[in-house]
């Protein structure tokens, strides 16, 4: 994480938070989604499900190009049910 703020200081590139969804867990890696439909992989992960609520940091490789953004870091935020239908 250091590298990245050091980078985004030097203004190669911006830090920023999101929060996603966990779509899927599978043999330690998450997919979760953000809510306009961009889907992001981290491997590596225990103890998340499916319907989590992730308060995410991305860093945007100096680019415009979301598809190109980090994971950075991640927290648990909560918990949405599958049958959430929204406020």
């Amino acid at each position: 994480m250091i590298k990245f703020l050091l980078m985004a200081v030097l203004g190669l590139g911006t830090i920023y938070p999101d929060t996603l969804v966990v779509t899927n867990t599978q043999n330690n890696v998450i997919t979760m989604e953000t809510s306009n439909g961009f889907v992001y992989q981290v491997f590596g992960v225990e103890d998340i499900m499916d319907g989590d609520v992730l308060s995410v940091l991305f860093y945007d490789n100096g680019t415009d190009i979301i598809t190109d953004d980090i994971v950075i870091d991640f927290n648990y935020s909560g918990f949405i049910s599958k049958d959430f239908k929204g406020v």
